[in-house]
């Protein structure tokens, strides 16, 4: 009778102890989400400064004060719809931007996200291949797609043999159970 009480005990507490540990993932992740979209942390931002500051450091007149810097490109006619978009001023529509490349889609992109440390913005560049395309997002979004998920020991299927398609479904859903829409 000892024993079996003891078993059951253990097996309760190992049972509760997963379940808390499966809620606290969940929140968690919905966390991380959150920090994607809190002012200055979009990866975009920072590889924009570093490329920026070099750019100027490098290219800078004698005559410029240390440490000033210029914009490196002309100021489009699109950039105050650009700006209004990543602002959220602009709501209810997609806006899809095309061109060639280099005539500035990114630059309009990153302008606007430096006027407001990119609050509330996201960023990534599709891709076709959906592997890509999953990887990019899950960086862009700080998710991880249960990579990191110790719950996946006791399944026998891994996470990943799903394919990326069924990721991305995954990544969308939790955006959308953070910022839901309406």
């Amino acid at each position: 009778m000892d024993a079996a009480m003891g078993t059951a005990v253990g097996v309760l507490l190992i049972g509760l102890g997963g379940v808390a540990y499966h809620n606290w993932y969940k929140w968690d992740v919905l966390r991380k989400i959150a920090i994607a979209f809190e002012p200055g942390y979009d990866p975009v931002l920072e590889l924009d400064r570093a490329t920026h500051s070099n750019r100027f450091h490098t290219a800078r007149e004698d005559s410029e004060a240390e440490g000033e810097l210029h914009d490196a490109h002309l100021r489009r006619s699109e950039q105050g719809l650009v700006d209004r978009i990543i602002d959220g001023k602009e709501v209810g529509h997609y806006y899809l931007l095309l061109g060639a490349k280099g005539v500035g889609k990114s630059s309009m992109i990153i302008d606007a996200m430096r006027k407001n440390q990119a609050d509330g913005v996201a960023v990534m560049e599709a891709h076709e291949d959906p592997e890509i395309f999953r990887l990019r997002l899950g960086k862009c979004l700080n998710f991880e797609f249960n990579e990191d998920y110790y719950g996946g020991l006791f399944s026998r299927k891994d996470p990943r043999d799903a394919g990326p398609l069924l990721d991305i479904e995954r990544v969308l859903n939790k955006l959308e159970t953070r910022y839901p829409l309406g």
